[in-house]
């Protein structure tokens, strides 16, 4: 039979795990909400309409999702209101991500049209993957994890452009939180890496005409692109 003393030995080792236990759990979450981590997930319209599949079916890397068969379950509640480059936000699917957006790409068989070059399945996932990025951060995302939607260099076009801003002349306190977007899984990071520098070369376009001809001066404008070069390794010579 246990003594007193062995009992309350017992229980504050216990006290003392359970504390622990919910000291990490605390600290885990003040960590997700000081950070706001979400995720992206691409989805198809299933054309063929398998009733067993249901109408949507999610992208290889979106099937990866530990909540993805939740998701699936949702979304066929969106029946009829869910067209290609909308978004749909759910909260508390994951623990990692409090916040999840699943972007609607359109048909898995999109169309290519050769004589107008244009790739209509990439053109949907740089739209849908735009307007994901963007409402994940009207809603105080600032650390997106992105399913590249089978087109990791598309994918990245889409959310390097569609979260640029020109806030360079606002005060510190207005600005909005910087928001840092990584692939979702590890796979087709070259097509990811050539995308982000497509849409980051192109940004800096856009920052350079954004700015008041006041501001960016001739002689701004050429030492702004000397600096640029200059990090490329291309010897500038004025």
């Amino acid at each position: 039979m246990l003594s007193l003393r062995a009992i309350s030995a017992t229980c504050t080792k216990s006290n003392h795990v359970v504390l622990s236990s919910l000291l990490s759990a605390h600290q885990r979450n003040l960590a997700m909400a000081a950070k706001r981590q979400a995720v992206l997930l691409g989805v198809y319209q299933d054309k063929e309409k398998d009733k067993e599949a249901g109408d949507f079916v999610l992208t290889p890397s979106a099937k990866q999702f530990a909540a993805s068969a939740k998701v699936v379950e949702l979304l066929e509640l969106t029946k009829g209101s869910f067209k290609k480059g909308e978004t749909r936000i759910f909260y508390g699917l994951d623990e990692k991500y409090p916040l999840a957006s699943v972007v609607h790409l359109g048909p898995r068989q999109a169309e290519v049209h050769e004589l107008e070059d244009c790739d209509e399945a990439a053109e949907n996932v740089r739209a849908a993957v735009a307007a994901g990025v963007r409402g994940l951060r009207s809603v105080g995302a600032t650390a997106i994890d992105v399913d590249p939607c089978a087109n990791a260099e598309a994918a990245a076009e889409g959310c390097t452009l569609a979260l640029h801003l020109f806030e360079e002349l606002k005060k510190k306190e207005s600005r909005k939180p910087p928001v840092t977007v990584s692939p979702l899984g590890n796979s087709d990071l070259d097509r990811w890496t050539r995308g982000v520098e497509k849409s980051v070369a192109q940004n800096l376009a856009r920052r350079l005409a954004e700015t008041p001809a006041n501001l960016m001066t001739p002689t701004r404008f050429a030492q702004e692109a000397a600096e640029v070069l200059e990090k490329r390794g291309v010897k500038v010579i004025a």
